[in-house]
């Protein structure tokens, strides 16, 4: 019999949520230093193996990468992810200066680049919100960046949003499509699975083989985010079944992120916590034994 590897469980940190403030319908700015200091003792509070943060935040000065690293490791918290947004149009030379900051986060120990896909500027006012891009374009894109990293060890994962998912995934499938043989992996956000009338465990079981991250989010009936993982519709457990047949799956991040109208109850912090018992107390949920 094979074990099934437990996928780390990670505190994603995202601008959206340690700017929110409730009530005010909106977000404010706030400075990274603070937010990544922020985000690692909620990681703790909340029990997390791990965090996934902005590849922006980390990717500073040797010095800002030794003193993070540091405050990694005096919390004993892993920084297993790191996300990035990139336009489809991208420049060589600024995709150079991408992979440049991607080799020197190296050393903060991350294992997966997950990659938001957004067309040239010039061309989003024609699209829909969410849109990731043509496949054509988004493969591309993907594939270059996934053989630039993959000597390091890095594994690059397309993170597709509602209009890729949509239409029994047709424009995920299709860009799937166009990686094959090539090292670029997929991270699949669980919420925008739901949000595009989708089954999470479905899709999981589908795109397994190479499904290497999961952002986990919770929707209402209606389709609005909860403010918590584990308060609306996401079936986890049926999330587990399927984690436990793709053992492929290396890290699952728990990510917040509110709607304008979501009735904001609990601190940010809470909600982390809540979050992760919810999934950790999921039965059935991969903890490594034998199967």
């Amino acid at each position: 019999m094979s074990a099934t590897a437990a996928p780390a469980l990670l505190w994603r940190m995202t601008p959206h949520a340690y700017a929110w403030r409730p009530g005010a319908g909106h977000t404010v700015q706030e400075d990274t230093p603070g937010m990544l200091l922020r985000g690692l003792e909620d990681a703790v509070h909340g029990g997390y193996d791990g965090l996934e943060a902005s590849l922006a935040w980390v990717a500073g000065p040797p010095r800002t990468t030794a003193a993070l690293r540091r405050s990694l490791l005096e919390r004993e918290v892993a920084l297993d992810a790191l996300f990035v947004q990139v336009s489809t149009g991208i420049p060589d030379e600024a995709l150079d200066l991408l992979v440049g900051q991607a080799v020197q986060a190296v050393p903060l120990g991350y294992r997966y680049l997950n990659v938001v896909t957004v067309p040239p500027a010039a061309q989003r006012r024609r699209y829909p919100p969410g849109y990731d891009g043509a496949p054509a374009d988004i493969a591309r894109l993907l594939v270059k960046l996934a053989e630039r990293l993959e000597p390091y060890g890095r594994a690059v994962c397309w993170h597709p949003h509602e209009t890729a998912l949509g239409n029994e995934a047709g424009a995920t499938a299709e860009t799937v499509e166009r990686c094959a043989a090539t090292p670029v992996r997929l991270c699949l956000d669980l919420g925008c699975v739901l949000r595009a009338d989708e089954d999470p465990a479905g899709l999981l079981r589908r795109f397994g083989d190479i499904v290497r991250t999961l952002h986990l989010r919770d929707v209402t009936p209606d389709g609005r985010w909860c403010e918590s993982v584990g308060e609306g519709v996401l079936d986890l457990p049926s999330v587990a079944a399927a984690l436990r047949d793709r053992p492929a799956v290396g890290a699952c991040a728990v990510e917040m992120k509110y709607d304008r109208d979501t009735k904001v109850t609990r601190a940010l912090r809470d909600n982390a916590r809540l979050s992760a018992a919810a999934v950790r107390g999921t039965v059935g949920w991969p903890r490594g034994d034998a199967v």
